[in-house]
C-alpha cells in the first residue's frame, strides 16, 4: 500500500533523535528516582543540551545570542505575570470574591462534578487564547477555594488542571504546542497539525 512504512524505517528515523529521548529519561528518570527535584532536573537537561549543541557544532555566536535574548524575553514575560497574580490575589483576599463565588455555587444545589465539568470546559476554552502560565495565575486564585468547598482532592483537581492546560494549548486558534511543532515539521501545513492534535484530547476526557 502506498505511504505505509515498515517497522524497521521507523527505526531507523528514530536515529536522529536520540539524544532528545535519551535526555528525556534521563530527566524524568532523575525526578522519579529522587535523584535531583524537578528544578535541579531541568537545569541538569538544559546543561547537556548545551553541551551537545557545542560538540556538534550548532551553536553559533548568532544563535546564542537569539537563544539568550529569547530567555531573557520570556523570564520578563512570566515575572511579569507572577507579580501581576500576587497584586490580582491580594485583591480578591480583600473582596472575599472566592469565598463568594464559593457560597454561590454551592446554593446552586447542582452536583459537584457538574462544577467541575464547567470548570473543564472553562479551561478548555481559555486555552484557545492564553497560555498555561496565564490560565494558572487568572483562575486558580478563584477556582481552587470552590474546588475545596466542593470536598475535591487539590491533588487530584492540580493534575486536572494541568492537564486540561494542556488540552488547550493544541486547540485553534492559539494553540502554542501546535505552532511549536509546525516550526518544526515545516513540510506539514498548520490544518493538518491541527487535525492530528485532536487525537490528543480523548485522553482528557476518558
Amino acid at each position: 500500500m502506498a505511504g505505509t512504512v515498515s517497522f524497521r524505517e521507523k527505526l531507523v528515523a528514530l536515529k536522529g533523535v536520540w539524544e532528545t529521548v535519551a535526555i528525556f529519561l534521563l530527566v524524568i528518570g532523575g525526578i522519579y528516582f529522587g535523584i535531583f527535584t524537578p528544578n535541579e532536573a531541568a537545569g541538569v537537561g538544559a546543561t547537556i543540551l548545551f553541551l551537545i549543541a557545542l560538540l556538534k557544532r550548532k551553536l553559533t555566536g548568532k544563535t546564542l545570542l537569539a537563544s539568550l535574548y529569547e530567555t531573557v524575553r520570556i523570564s520578563v514575560m512570566v515575572l511579569f505575570l507572577v507579580a501581576a497574580a500576587n497584586v490580582f490575589s491580594y485583591f480578591l483576599a480583600l473582596s472575599m470574591i472566592p469565598m463568594k463565588v464559593s457560597a454561590w455555587i454551592v446554593g446552586l444545589g447542582v452536583s459537584r462534578y457538574v462544577v467541575l465539568a464547567i470548570i473543564v470546559l472553562i479551561y478548555l476554552i481559555l486555552g484557545c487564547f492564553l497560555d498555561a502560565i496565564s490560565m494558572m495565575v487568572l483562575t486558580l486564585p478563584v477556582i481552587l477555594p470552590v474546588m475545596a468547598t466542593l470536598k475535591f482532592d487539590p491533588i487530584w483537581f492540580g493534575v486536572v488542571c494541568v492537564i486540561m492546560m494542556e488540552a488547550g494549548l493544541i486547540t485553534p486558534p492559539m494553540g502554542l504546542n501546535v505552532f511549536t511543532v509546525a516550526a518544526i515539521a515545516k513540510d506539514t501545513s498548520l490544518e493538518e497539525i491541527f487535525k492530528g492534535a485532536l487525537l490528543f484530547w480523548r485522553p482528557c476526557f476518558s
